[in-house]
């Protein structure tokens, strides 16, 4: 008899032993997997070095502070600061920030125009803006429909891209500079007829610049290009991009990213005609 009661109370510490390891082991399961999560977000030892898109109020270095100001560096601060995640920034002019996508050299991260080449070569992460392209004319020459383009001279960007139909036409003269407030002003000289570009960007600098007053007609749209989150192909956080882009989603959807668009831009809103295609 006391041998059956010992085995029984045997059995009964047992069962008691298992159970307990089973309930400490489901205790501790979701702790196991944040800690796990956590680490496969881990902030990189390393500042990620970063591409910032020179480009007026987009992207320009304060000359009193050397800082970079502007769009761009408020959305990649208020990244860093959201995510802990350190963010090495350059500032780069666009077909530099091309290249460096493409190779392994220079900057692995950027905010950015993809063209097909970056579709096709890097990691593109989410759309967090559209930029609203199309032609500034003088009033005394309006130029309201794109066929009025033939034989004109027309200013943009040094390696910008309009639409397909813009970049192929070669019915009217394109001269590229590197920025739109030259381009403004060639056009106020009457040495252009027209300035394609980021409309917005235009608007802007004929609002802020106090010292000079240009006086243009209404813009004819032509495009809409998505601004994304990318990075190069051999990105040295591959595991990371997802959670990356997704902070930067949210800051769109939060309204974070439009906030610090329309007070650098100062941009009201507008009625635009829909795109000549």
């Amino acid at each position: 008899m006391n041998r059956q009661r010992y085995f029984r109370r045997l059995f009964r510490s047992k069962v008691l032993i298992t159970i307990s390891l089973v309930f400490c082991l489901f205790a501790t399961a979701p702790i196991t997997i944040a800690e796990t999560v956590k680490a496969a977000f881990i902030q990189p030892a390393a500042a990620i070095e970063t591409c910032v898109v020179e480009l007026e109020h987009w992207g320009e270095l304060d000359k009193t502070t050397q800082k970079l100001v502007g769009i761009y560096p408020e959305i990649f601060n208020e990244f860093s600061k959201r995510s802990g995640i350190n963010l090495q920034l350059n500032l780069t002019p666009y077909p530099r920030v091309v290249h460096y996508m493409l190779n392994d050299d220079g900057c692995e991260l950027s905010i950015s125009l993809p063209s097909k080449l970056l579709w096709d070569n890097a990691k593109i992460g989410g759309n967090i803006w559209n930029i609203k392209l199309g032609i500034i004319s003088r009033p005394d020459k309006h130029i309201a429909r794109y066929e009025q383009l033939r034989g004109q001279r027309v200013g943009l960007l040094r390696g910008a891209s309009i639409n397909h139909r813009f970049d192929e036409d070669t019915t009217f003269i394109k001269i590229s500079t590197v920025n739109f407030s030259s381009l403004l002003r060639m056009l106020d000289a009457k040495r252009l007829d027209a300035v394609a570009g980021d409309i917005e960007i235009i608007n802007s600098i004929q609002k802020q610049n106090s010292s000079v007053t240009y006086r243009f007609a209404s813009p004819m749209l032509l495009n809409e290009l998505p601004l994304h989150v990318m990075a190069k192909r051999q990105f040295s956080h591959p595991q990371g991009f997802s959670h990356i882009n997704q902070i930067f989603m949210n800051m769109k959807h939060d309204g974070t990213i439009r906030k610090i668009i329309h007070r650098n831009l100062s941009v009201f809103k507008e009625i635009m005609p829909k795109p000549d295609n």
